[in-house]
């Protein structure tokens, strides 16, 4: 075997090793730690962004991934929460006084839960997704769920969406 094969298999096996390293492969049993990664703030705008094993906070913002990734952003008040686990992208996004987000990754699947002032957005990753107040929006691939929430007048249009039963009628 050449040196160049030889040394081109080492670097392979070296470059998996990191990458499942980094993925958090074969740590799912360790507890996340405290991510090393600077948590911007600018404007009024508050950012938390969780690789596998870290859990980030700032301001009213907060993600945790286990081994998956979670992003939380708050904009003028509000509290965004994102939890990741089971290779799952959960990213809450809350914009507002009393705006209220929640994104729970729970399988593998990207979700994501926006809320507005004076509203609250959930998706649990096993239930349909929840939108209550004035304005919002969720989408969940676990579940195949999402609900658009909007003003009109002095009311709210809520609109539930829900994929399963096209999913359901497709072949098979």
């Amino acid at each position: 075997m050449s040196k160049v094969l030889r040394s081109s298999r080492i670097a392979a096996g070296l470059f998996a090793l990191s990458a499942a390293s980094l993925l958090g492969m074969g740590t799912a049993s360790a507890a996340p730690a405290l991510s090393p990664i600077p948590q911007p703030s600018v404007n009024g705008v508050d950012i938390a962004g969780a690789l596998p094993q870290q859990i980030a906070a700032n301001g009213e913002a907060s993600a945790q991934a286990t081994n998956a990734i979670a992003l939380a952003v708050t904009a003028n008040g509000g509290t965004a929460v994102a939890d990741a686990k089971n290779f799952s992208g959960p990213a809450a996004i809350a914009v507002g006084d009393n705006a209220h987000s929640e994104a729970w990754g729970v399988k593998p699947g990207l979700a994501i839960a926006i809320a507005g002032p004076n509203s609250t957005v959930r998706v649990t990753g096993d239930t349909p997704t929840e939108c209550e107040g004035t304005w919002g929006f969720a989408g969940d691939f676990q579940t195949l769920t999402g609900c658009v929430l909007y003003p009109a007048g002095q009311n709210a249009v809520h609109v539930p969406l829900d994929a399963r039963p096209l999913v359901a009628s497709l072949p098979r």
